[in-house]
């Protein structure tokens, strides 16, 4: 399959012998023997090199597809988080108890207590599960919203990036919640630039494989040369043909000695 890694199953061990082949064993003949082994191994490595070629195709394929997808999308998710950045830096303006002042439906609130009873106040009147604008802070959009599976509120900070916080019951921990959701974005920038870096490194590790040749090529050719010749030299399809003929003639009779048979009768 196209899929990686590769996972191949060998069924070579067991080798079938033709009519021919089977004879020239019974009379002894080293050569069939040597043919025999050749075969098995010939097969074997044909079949590692198949597999190294389908890793190479994967490699290629993902050098021209898939690495700059990727490489395009954690660079533009670091360029967001940067802008985010930003933006809580320039609109983050606070009070002597350490709080910026937060907009709910329209309100200002200038204590963290009294901001987080208000949006405690708008989940109680949720009663669907459809997210729905709440306010701003610190220069993001707020909506909130009821996640149904784990049964929680959450709040949606949204600027470049979206930066997800679940409620609790506590009206002050709740601020204190997004307060740390936005502190964390230079952490997710930095995640997203070791990603990044990481892909990089992939990419320099996949040309190199890619230049691999397959390591056992020299072997493998000598033994098909080597093949080559003992098929030659032995002749196996033409004794085959003529030991089939052999025994027809032997085991079976002949026209003319069928007719007498009839004419017994």
């Amino acid at each position: 399959t196209s899929k990686s890694p590769v996972r191949s199953a060998e069924d070579v061990d067991d080798m079938a012998l033709s009519y021919a082949e089977m004879k020239a064993v019974a009379s002894g003949n080293p050569k069939i023997m040597e043919k025999m082994t050749l075969d098995n191994e010939v097969a074997k490595l044909k079949l590692q090199k198949s597999s190294h070629l389908t890793q190479r195709y994967a490699l290629e394929d993902k050098l021209i597809k898939d690495y700059p997808r990727a490489i395009a999308e954690v660079s533009a998710r670091i360029r967001d988080l940067e802008s985010d950045m930003q933006t809580a830096k320039e609109n983050t303006f606070p009070s002597e108890k350490g709080f910026s002042p937060m907009v709910i439906l329209g309100t200002t609130y200038t204590e963290k207590a009294e901001a987080g009873k208000a949006i405690l106040e708008v989940c109680s009147r949720i009663a669907t599960q459809d997210s729905r604008p709440l306010g701003e802070y610190r220069g993001f959009h707020m909506d909130v919203g009821f996640d149904g599976l784990s049964r929680e509120f959450y709040i949606t900070l949204r600027g470049k990036m979206t930066h997800r916080v679940n409620l609790g019951t506590d009206a002050g921990g709740i601020i204190t919640r997004i307060d740390n959701q936005i502190e964390n974005i230079p952490k997710r920038k930095e995640s997203n630039e070791e990603q990044l870096a990481e892909l990089q490194k992939q990419i320099e590790i996949a040309k190199v494989e890619i230049e691999k040749p397959f390591p056992y090529e020299d072997e493998l050719n000598a033994m098909c040369k080597r093949l080559d010749e003992l098929n030659a030299e032995l002749n196996l399809d033409k004794r085959e043909n003529e030991l089939v003929d052999d025994a027809e003639e032997q085991g079976a009779p002949s026209r003319d000695r069928k007719e007498v048979e009839r004419e017994d009768r």
